[in-house]
């Protein structure tokens, strides 16, 4: 794992819940025991270095007012912690494994002293791809002066940034889901598909690629179900239009025999040429509700008849053919749920992977297998890779165009 951040969360620790920073301060007003680090407004950044790295991350044992007799304080890694605050924010964390932190796990403060600084240290070490470690430590127990409930415990948040080659695709250049002479038999009443995208433009007579010029035909397709009823995902359509001529950069999505888009261009929400765009859209069939986010902002929702189920079954990507598809465009992250995620998951990691193994992803294309690949694999282990060049209309280049290394947490 490099270039681990580490984030520190205020997180304070009550019997059954836990407090804001707020009820924190308002509890150490008396004399106890607490954590300085759980008092101060929450979420303070650490970058770790390479595996093997190891970045120290002290923390503050303090009192309100001295004692005039010594106070012994036991600390402690802390899982009830951890899980309570994924439950709470609905995050994912893992306990960090206890071989990669040290600490001393009893500090004495002497009569008439008011703080000591614990030494922490933490091993930046690779860890189970697309998981986020944390370390949630917690005062165990006191001798001399009872706990602060409101500020004795908080987290250490190690993630590593989202940093990947990234693959870039043309009209030629189209992805089908392998076999592709193969029904996946999938059909799902909830589900969430995310992808980071960049759309920039392309030299029709020197294929040079720029940053400008983008969007500049309706209907380049970058998702579709390849089923009934249709999931079709595209950058434009002939719907807006400004000084005689259709303007294409907007995200537009066929659902259910409806469509919705991220929207109007002429008045101000139009896409950038060369910007790159986390997109992710959900559907809960309790509601026939399709949510759009960009960004990890709820942008619009188009809602259909309850109940139905939506096929995922010959999924195809970049699929519009020269006449429709001018553009170059890069994606990473594919993402296909068999949930409906919140606004809250898909904002929290967007700029992250996520877990391999999750049992409710049924297909996770990190897209960054590098240069000379013909295979986007699917890592989940259900085995839906896509393959290169199966898709377009006019064309089979079995390869991406480009791969080019991307740190989306700087995005």
């Amino acid at each position: 794992m490099k270039k681990i951040a580490l984030s520190i969360f205020c997180f304070g620790m009550l019997a059954a819940s836990f407090t804001s920073c707020d009820d924190a301060k308002n509890d150490v007003i008396e004399n106890r025991v607490y954590l300085q680090e759980a008092v101060a407004t929450p979420l303070s950044d650490i970058v770790m270095g390479d595996e093997g790295s190891v970045t120290s991350a002290p923390v503050t044992v303090r009192l309100a007012k001295a004692m005039p007799t010594d106070v012994v304080v036991k600390l402690g890694l802390d899982k009830a912690t951890l899980d309570t605050y994924n439950k709470r924010n609905q995050t994912e964390y893992e306990l960090v494994p206890e071989e990669y932190v040290d600490f001393p796990t009893e500090v004495q403060l002497k009569a008439g002293e008011t703080s000591f600084t614990v030494p922490v240290q933490v091993t930046s070490f690779k860890g189970e791809s697309g998981v986020d470690y944390a370390m949630a430590l917690a005062i165990k127990s006191t001798e001399g002066l009872e706990a602060s409930t409101g500020s004795s415990a908080f987290i250490y948040a190690l993630s590593a940034p989202l940093k990947q080659m990234v693959p870039s695709f043309q009209y030629d250049n189209g992805c089908r889901l392998q076999p592709a002479d193969t029904d996946w038999g999938l059909s799902l009443a909830n589900y969430t598909v995310e992808m980071w995208v960049r759309v920039r433009g392309l030299s029709y007579y020197t294929g040079e690629v720029t940053d400008n010029n983008g969007y500049s035909v309706n209907n380049q397709a970058i998702f579709a179900n390849g089923d009934s009823p249709e999931l079709y995902v595209r950058f434009g359509d002939l719907v807006y239009s400004s000084g005689g001529s259709y303007k294409n950069n907007f995200l537009q999505i066929k659902t259910f025999g409806g469509q919705f888009d991220s929207g109007d261009p002429t008045k101000g929400n139009g896409l950038e040429s060369g910007a790159w765009y986390h997109w992710a859209w959900t559907y809960d069939a309790a509601t026939g509700t399709t949510t759009l986010y960009k960004n990890g902002q709820q942008l619009s929702q188009l809602t259909t008849g309850v109940g139905q189920e939506m096929p995922f079954n010959h999924i195809n990507m970049f699929d519009s053919g020269y006449q429709y598809f001018r553009d170059n465009v890069e994606m990473a992250q594919l993402r296909v749920w068999s949930v409906t995620r919140t606004a809250a998951q898909i904002a929290a990691f967007m700029r992250k992977e996520v877990k391999y193994t999750d049992p409710n992803l049924v297909l996770y294309l990190p897209m960054n297998e590098g240069e000379g690949a013909e295979v986007l694999k699917d890592v989940t282990g259900n085995g839906h890779d896509m393959k290169i060049g199966q898709g377009g209309s006019n064309g089979s280049r079995n390869t991406a165009h480009a791969w080019t290394e991307y740190d989306f947490s700087s995005l």
